[in-house]
């Protein structure tokens, strides 16, 4: 960026280094060398704009990547769920589905799984009227040999490991327990009910402690700048106060219509298009297609529109 501003080259950068969350100082540089920012959540713009950044919020792609059935039990169709083991049945409890989704990454495998299986185990111990079946979607890059090792000692649990497949586990699901990160965001498209968690070592967590300026923690609680969902952090992730709210979310109807309504709002916002010229959209299109020898999505598009409008033979959008 320094070099092309120096060269007097328009740049656009894409994807804010979230100055929102930490190290707000960096806004400062970005005034400095970049042109026009090209944002995928719709907050950002207002933040941008007000520090004197020209900014755009361009769409996020995870509204186009995320193809899901429309209904719970057509989710669960698909994803040919094993039935239930001898031991489980019942012909007198309620099925009740619980995705538990502990990151993509081993070190979140390593810190937030096992709080989920001792939530799980409190859940079914409260829910007797109730059977539980919990749907864990593992993530490609995860060893599933440590998975197995983890999952040694939850034999009692009706659990479910789905390879490759979250965002239709996270539909067929009545309840969500999320580790923070964009698999939040990802379930607001969705739709499902949630909370969020992330326990961490001792030491990231309290230089995230220092570092860390935002309200709150999970994506989805930032873009509607409010507790949309409950967020369950470090000391605060205790089985017992996970179990709770998953009470509340299966058991409390106007809570949980009050969750959805707002989960929906939130896509309706990451789904606001761009207000981009079509002559621009027409030639940046292209462009863009023949330099990334790729055919583009919708993001991407606008991501190249925004790019040739900054030309300087180019409309402004």
């Amino acid at each position: 960026a320094e070099t092309a501003k120096e060269l007097n080259i328009p740049v656009l950068f894409y994807i804010d280094p979230k100055v929102w969350a930490s190290r707000p100082g960096r806004i400062a540089k970005i005034r400095q060398l970049v042109t026009h920012m090209a944002l995928i959540l719709p907050f950002e713009e207002k933040l941008f704009t007000k520090a004197g950044v020209a900014a755009t919020y361009v769409g996020n792609p995870l509204v186009e990547q995320i193809n899901i059935p429309a209904s719970r039990s057509e989710a669960r169709n698909l994803l040919a769920l094993p039935a239930v083991a001898t031991e489980f049945r019942s012909t007198d409890k309620n099925q009740r589905f619980i995705g538990l989704l502990p990151g993509s990454r081993q070190a979140e495998l390593k810190f937030n799984l096992p709080v989920l299986l001792a939530t799980a185990k409190e859940v079914v111990a409260q829910r007797p009227e109730d059977h539980c079946r919990f749907l864990l979607p593992l993530a490609p890059q995860l060893d599933e040999a440590e998975l197995n090792a983890m999952l040694e000692n939850s034999s009692e649990l009706d659990l479910i490991v789905v390879r490759d497949n979250s965002h239709q586990v996270m539909k067929a699901c009545d309840v969500l327990m999320v580790a923070s990160g964009t698999a939040t965001l990802e379930a607001a498209v969705v739709g499902t009910p949630m909370l969020s968690l992330y326990v961490m070592h001792w030491l990231n967590y309290q230089i995230m402690k220092k570092l860390v300026i935002s309200d709150y923690v999970t994506l989805v609680n930032i873009q509607a700048g409010d507790a949309v969902i409950k967020e369950f952090i470090q000391h605060q992730a205790t089985p017992q106060a996970l179990s709770a709210e998953v009470g509340e979310l299966l058991d409390n109807s106007n809570y949980r219509k009050k969750m959805i309504s707002d989960l929906r709002r939130i896509r309706s916002e990451l789904e606001a298009p761009m207000g981009i010229s079509a002559e621009n959209y027409k030639a940046g299109v292209p462009a863009f297609e023949r330099a990334t020898d790729r055919t583009s999505d919708q993001t991407s598009d606008r991501v190249a529109a925004l790019a040739h409008s900054m030309l300087p033979h180019s409309r402004t959008v």
